[in-house]
């Protein structure tokens, strides 16, 4: 058991890479489409699965001594499938030669141009990049399918460059 946590890790990390790397097409208005990768999906529909499996056992097995702690665990893993579920289906990030839209997983939407980003920041251990302008910040998804392909628009119309912003980031 202690080696398989590892493996589906590093096969959804790869698989995240992967589809961070792949090339995206034109929409009919000339922009480009950032969506969460589908192992968001996947991952919160089996954290919903197992909520309901716990849930239903929970419910035909009930006895006092598992009173406190069933029911946490069943909200444990509805949280993490919603947390999972909500961003893969309203997180978006658009963007083409002028601008870049982001998409929140609450529905707010923000806009930023490219000419007037003044500061970039990742977080490796978020997996966010940060782009900020004097009025507002926005914060893209590494694990987006075609985030490199975002890198390389941020180094055509910005001042930054990626391999500046975080060693991480290598083409």
């Amino acid at each position: 058991m202690g080696l398989i946590l590892p493996i589906i890790t590093a096969i959804l990390l790869g698989y995240a890479d992967s589809q961070s790397k792949k090339k995206l097409k034109k929409n009919l208005q000339g922009q480009y489409l950032l969506k969460l990768n589908k192992s968001f999906k996947w991952l919160g529909i089996i954290c919903c699965f197992i909520f309901s499996v716990l849930l239903s056992q929970t419910l035909v097995h009930w006895n006092p001594e598992i009173a406190i702690l069933a029911p946490l665990t069943c909200l444990m893993f509805l949280i993490m499938g919603l947390l999972l579920l909500i961003p893969y289906y309203r997180y978006t990030v658009l963007f083409d030669t002028r601008k870049i839209q982001v998409t929140g997983a609450l529905g707010k939407t923000k806009r930023i141009e490219w000419t007037a980003v003044e500061k970039v920041s990742f977080n490796a251990t978020t997996g966010y990049l940060k782009l900020a302008t004097p009025k507002e910040k926005v914060t893209i998804n590494r694990h987006t399918i075609g985030f490199d392909q975002f890198l390389k628009y941020l180094e055509l119309h910005t001042r930054f460059k990626a391999k500046d912003v975080s060693n991480v980031f290598k083409f």
